[in-house]
């Protein structure tokens, strides 16, 4: 690791620091949406300040260097290796040597405001309430996802104490904010429930990353042929992708789909293994990882999106990849809480279906009803291209 680099040709003090681990060009979705958040402050006539960290070995300061002086922004970097092979001990030390720099940019930077995300959990914003102690600004929380909540549902947190703790700790980062954004209503109300004051809270989902190219004339399925069925993105473990793997092994046995996963993740071997069990190889295909534009391109191809979470985890996140989806004009197969905002807005606006996993019994008939008697029903492609956009 080594000190931090400033780029840019931003001499004044910044109107706005935004403060992450990650920023473009590291390809992290997140980090992709802080650089069109950064230009868009900047045109705005803000002066803008990134501080973030870049790989030594790679081109990723050249270009946040050549980014940062046609922009007009002001950019502090940090080298710092990726902490993808690190033990617990390292990602630890790592994260309290990037918390200390972080300090020291909160206390010198002279920004008026400070963006933070919610990652690394709770320490962002509690470490900025600290150095406000010496020196006043603003503060903006920007929640991607809900911590320490998160955390209990993946299991990482054992010890009812410590998650009381840090629920504690976070619902006074949330009240001592200026201002907290996060994704959806049912997002803002695990926020509530804590309990925590709320009304710094406004609900402001992720934007379309990418331009999406005009759709053109959709190929159209030939009758009693499969539907084409799409996951796009990672194969993690809060998607409950046992479940829908096995619902794609049914629906396939059925020659009612095919499914296509296109993402890696740790449960991509044991997906696969179920599908080779299954003899399903050609039905149930495995892409891993593609650019953007095969995935877009995928999407216009597909029928349906599938998107999948654990029970619980619509509370405390929002799937991104619906977006991209709805974008590309592809309508989706969500299986999440009936009552959550996604399956509310799927249900309400005619862009697809929405299933409860936890109802695991009758799922594949639930779906099998839908394909058989309602496909056919939803809005048209260019439709929910202009629904993404509208909203």
């Amino acid at each position: 690791m080594s000190s931090a680099g400033m780029t840019g040709s931003n001499k004044m003090k910044p109107d706005i620091a935004i403060v992450h681990r990650y920023f473009w060009p590291q390809n992290y979705p997140y980090a992709i949406m802080l650089k069109g958040i950064a230009e868009g402050m900047s045109k705005s006539g803000m002066n803008v300040l990134v501080c973030s960290c870049h790989e030594k070995q790679t081109d990723q300061l050249l270009q946040r260097k050549v980014w940062a002086s046609e922009r007009g922004v002001a950019c502090k970097s940090l080298a710092m290796p990726s902490e993808r092979t690190f033990s617990i001990p390292m990602k630890i030390f790592s994260a309290l040597y990037y918390a200390v720099w972080v300090f020291s940019v909160a206390l010198f930077s002279g920004a008026k405001v400070i963006w933070v995300g919610s990652t690394p959990p709770v320490i962002m914003p509690l470490l900025l309430r600290f150095a406000r102690c010496f020196r006043r600004f603003k503060i903006v929380y920007h929640c991607q996802d809900i911590h320490p909540e998160s955390m209990s549902i993946n299991g990482n947190l054992k010890r009812q104490w410590v998650y009381d703790s840090l629920r504690k700790i976070d619902a006074a980062n949330v009240v001592k904010s200026d201002l907290v954004l996060t994704l959806s209503a049912d997002m803002k109300d695990t926020i509530a429930s804590r309990p925590c004051e709320v009304d710094n809270v406004k609900v402001i989902n992720n934007f379309i990353l990418d331009e999406i190219p005009v759709l053109r004339e959709p190929v159209k399925r030939a009758d009693g042929a499969p539907y084409k069925l799409l996951f796009a993105g990672g194969l993690g473990r809060f998607q409950n992708l046992e479940v829908l793997t096995q619902l794609a092994i049914e629906l396939a046995k059925k020659n009612l789909a095919v499914v296509t996963f296109m993402g890696d993740g740790p449960v991509r071997s044991i997906m696969e293994r179920m599908v080779r069990e299954n003899g399903l190889q050609d039905e149930i295909t495995f892409l891993g990882h593609r650019p953007l534009s095969d995935a877009i391109k995928a999407m216009q191809a597909a029928d349906f999106g599938l998107v999948s979470l654990t029970p619980g985890v619509d509370k405390v996140a929002y799937p991104s990849k619906t977006i991209m989806y709805l974008a590309a004009g592809l309508p989706c197969l969500a299986f999440v809480s009936h009552s959550s905002s996604l399956g509310r807005m799927l249900k309400e606006n005619n862009l697809g279906a929405a299933f409860d996993l936890e109802d695991t019994v009758s799922l594949f008939s639930q779906v099998e009803g839908f394909l058989s008697s309602y496909a056919h029903e939803v809005m048209g492609r260019n439709e929910i291209m202009r629904f993404a956009q509208d909203r």
